[in-house]
């Protein structure tokens, strides 16, 4: 594997290692498509042409080496399509690239994005955004933890506004595919994911025909309570599923929508009021602002396998 890295020049301390045999193939893909470079060890129907598969729609090179070992040992660095098509020699090896530059860049610990101790729940002014399409911190850090993102998952974040909880499922680990037809918010959510280092996969589509060709979710974040919409979110598959509500007439079908698709249900009000300075020099509490949150976890996640 090292002499892999050393064949297409790029830092061994860059590069995160996954195994694609059997039921850690799915999770494997979500690391190539979160993480800038990853050594694949591909497994039988695990292989450069089923991983290129599965990586189409992000922006990705798979470095492949064939016959590993063997006096016709071969290098190819090509892109997904082109990898997709071709039949592969084995035992090979693929490092799954999300750019063909090389990036010296410092980690302490290696296959590690270098973190910055930002954490998450970052306030509002961390993103770009637009009046009326912002979800406050503290939504964001219950939803966050009910979705539980992190390194082999895949998070929809589906009528996602700024991007802001997409982007920090991805400062999480996650793979991420923000969903959104204002294009103007699109603009936005880019922005945000490239000021906070992460890569966001970005579909603009009517929805929910939109959400019919993505990839299946371990997790999704629906910020709009519309029932077609829950619906659709509903039935994906996903292990877990997070509803923002702003309609308090919706909570009931909501509820009964995850229920039916075999979620166990639960969600809260959350009321949070900020501080701020007062005209006198002491503190002042802002008014209160009010959301609801509603979640399902899968009560058989090995059913949606």
């Amino acid at each position: 594997m090292s002499r892999l890295a050393e064949m297409v020049k790029r830092p061994w301390a860059e590069i995160t290692v996954v195994e694609a045999e059997g039921r850690d193939f799915r999770r494997a893909v979500n690391v190539c498509r979160a993480r800038s470079a990853v050594m694949v060890r591909t497994a039988p129907g695990a292989g450069p042409a089923e991983l290129a598969r599965e990586l189409v729609g992000w922006h990705r090179y798979l470095a492949v080496l064939e016959n590993v070992g063997g006096e016709t040992e071969q290098l190819s660095i090509v892109d997904v399509t082109e990898a997709e098509r071709k039949a592969w020699r084995t035992p090979n090896l693929v490092l799954c690239l999300s750019s063909l530059e090389t990036r010296e860049t410092h980690r302490w610990i290696a296959g590690e994005p270098n973190g910055d101790g930002r954490g998450w729940a970052l306030p509002m002014t961390a993103f770009a955004t637009r009046e009326g399409h912002w979800i406050p911190e503290h939504v964001r850090a219950l939803a966050l933890a009910r979705l539980a993102p992190r390194p082999g998952v895949l998070v929809w974040d589906v009528c996602a506004g700024s991007g802001a909880l997409g982007v920090e499922a991805g400062m999480l680990g996650a793979a991420v595919v923000a969903v959104e037809r204002d294009a103007a918010l699109c603009v936005r959510i880019v922005a945000n994911a490239n000021a906070h280092g992460v890569d966001v996969r970005l579909e603009d589509g009517e929805l929910p025909r939109a959400l019919r060709a993505l990839p299946k979710p371990d997790a999704v974040f629906l910020a709009r309570s519309t029932p077609d919409l829950v619906r659709a979110c509903a039935g994906a598959g996903a292990d877990r599923v997070v509803v923002m509500v702003s309609e308090l007439d919706h909570l009931g079908m909501v509820r009964t929508t995850l229920a039916g698709a075999g979620y166990a249900v639960d969600g809260c009000q959350l009321s949070a009021a900020g501080f701020g300075d007062g005209p006198d020099g002491g503190t002042m509490v802002r008014p209160a602002e009010s959301s609801f949150l509603v979640w399902g976890a899968r009560i058989d996640p090995e059913a949606a396998e």
